[in-house]
């Protein structure tokens, strides 16, 4: 989590794994989003996977319960052709 300066605090050897583990996690899940579409461009999510996990598991806070909450954080993701590792950070969640 951020600390009180807004700079992130070291990572654990246990926490890394966890975020590794979540980033190949949303490979998977984007090559076989695309797969089943039978279109798009499973390189781009692969190579934004790990920048997601980390995004999504450490610094964005969002409720799925409530997604209008006006103090959800915004996530714009600029690199459209990667959005299936959106969607499989959706389905981590």
């Amino acid at each position: 989590m951020p600390s009180e300066t807004g700079t992130a605090t070291p990572l654990d050897p246990e926490n890394l794994d966890a975020l590794a583990e979540l980033g190949q996690q949303l490979r998977v899940d984007s090559v076989r989003a695309t797969d089943a579409a039978g279109s798009g461009h499973a390189t781009s999510s692969m190579s934004a996977a790990d920048l997601v996990a980390v995004l999504f598991a450490r610094h964005l806070h969002y409720d799925f319960d409530a997604p209008d909450l006006a103090t959800n954080d915004r996530f714009v993701l600029s690199k459209g052709h990667a959005s299936p590792v959106l969607y499989a950070a959706f389905k981590a969640a």
